[in-house]
């Protein structure tokens, strides 16, 4: 049996399909035809623009001032990044090219000017910077995938938006020394989250001489300023952080959507039969981890389909989220409506302050058993924690078999410990 499956996107979603059917299919004495199409570059906004440089270029702004330099490390790294995709895609054919679904069972590729058949149709095309409109046609703005294009630190960054991408470039371009100033429209920083984690943060950004203003809204700009309700900002460089959209496709053929792009049932696929929705573009958690996973479970749940056994419906409720803004933020688990914690700050433990980092705290949630199901942490080595924490939460551990556990000393996983020795009184 050979079935032909295009991908769209050559993301972490996109990618990580591919390659896992691959796999999948071998263990099963089943082959695939899989053709992979992107009208961009190998590896997606992660990659090139998003994950990666980033989080590279905030480690690397503790050290170098030097915004290109920054850029040609960066690069490098990206090249060395992509040379592992193409590695991974070593026997799946990959088309540089736009893709257009002319039917629901080709796909129409634009520079190219042929059609490719398929038997399933993958859409993993991603996210992109939701801009308003007030900011359209005006000079020295930028969003996520484009600020990177600048050649030069900007002595005045305004950042309208303050969630976790706007305190991500926050953090980096404070650290090269710009003068930052965050405008957020609600009352606190990161707003989705609680309100605790946002006033923590508040209180440590303003102590890295970062501006926020609140519960403004923008009401113009012009030559280079921003008019709020209560104030002008004058900036060199504007980032706006405002959020992403899905990257829907506009078919030729009827595909049902709704608010967040195409309408997918729970196990990705379209009103279309045939055609799924993963990663980004399905406007559920954008996270590349997130992506990653709906990766694996459509290519499980393919191959299950093709051999008429029980499919797997995506549980996400374990999903870890990191903010690398300094200082940290993680949270993994049930956080919410929990009334039953244990809340340690990091001047409970040495290596805290041989790290410089005794701000902030790790929250540990407990269930009625007292096993540990959620946890958030605000730190400056917050994301050090997350892989104890993902183990311990996955394992249903209680505060008494974490207390049990030898920790090394000094390190920052002792305070996970110093919680659940309180958690377990």
């Amino acid at each position: 049996m050979n079935k032909k499956l295009v991908v769209i996107g050559c993301g972490i979603a996109g990618y990580t399909f591919a390659s896992e059917i691959v796999t999948l299919g071998k263990k099963n004495n089943l082959d695939f035809d899989i053709t992979i199409i992107d009208k961009k570059e190998i590896g997606g906004v992660c990659l090139n623009n998003g994950c990666i440089p980033t989080k590279s270029a905030i480690y690397l702004s503790e050290k170098i001032k030097d915004l290109n330099q920054i850029k040609i490390k960066n690069k490098q790294i990206i090249n060395v990044l992509q040379q592992g995709i193409k590695q991974l895609l070593k026997n799946i054919n990959y088309i540089n090219d736009e893709a257009i679904i002319s039917s629901d069972k080709q796909i129409y590729l634009k520079n190219n000017a042929r059609y490719i058949d398929f038997d399933f149709l993958i859409i993993a095309t991603g996210s992109y910077p939701d801009v308003p409109q007030i900011f359209h046609n005006k000079e020295d703005i930028y969003t996520s995938d484009t600020i990177f294009d600048i050649n030069e630190i900007p002595e005045r960054l305004v950042i309208v938006g303050g969630g976790y991408i706007g305190l991500e470039f926050a953090t980096l371009f404070n650290n090269l020394g710009s003068k930052i100033t965050i405008i957020e429209k609600e009352s606190r920083l990161l707003p989705n989250l609680n309100e605790e984690i946002g006033n923590e943060l508040q209180k440590l950004f303003l102590k890295n001489g970062i501006e926020l203003i609140f519960e403004e809204n923008i009401i113009k700009i012009e030559q280079n300023i921003v008019y709020t309700e209560n104030n002008e900002l004058l900036y060199d460089k504007l980032l706006i952080a405002t959020g992403r959209k899905p990257l829907v496709m506009e078919p030729k053929i009827n595909i049902e959507t709704n608010l967040n792009g195409f309408k997918i049932n729970k196990f990705f696929e379209t009103s279309q039969k045939g055609i799924f929705v993963i990663g980004d573009a399905t406007n559920n958690i954008l996270l590349a981890h997130k992506a990653e996973y709906d990766a694996k479970t459509l290519a499980k749940n393919l191959i299950s389909e093709i051999l008429g056994k029980e499919k797997t419906v995506p549980d996400y409720s374990l999903i870890p989220f990191c903010i690398f803004s300094s200082p940290e933020v993680v949270i993994v688990g049930n956080t919410s409506n929990l009334n039953k914690f244990v809340k340690v700050r990091f001047t409970k433990i040495g290596r805290a302050y041989c790290n410089d980092a005794t701000d902030g705290y790790i929250k540990l949630y407990l269930d009625e058993n007292n096993r540990v199901v959620g946890a958030e942490v605000i730190n400056k080595k917050a994301s050090d924690l997350l892989g104890s924490l993902i183990l311990i939460i996955n394992n249903k551990m209680t505060c008494n078999q974490i207390s049990d556990i030898i920790f090394a000393h000094p390190t920052m996983d002792e305070i996970i410990k110093e919680a659940a020795i309180i958690g377990s009184k």
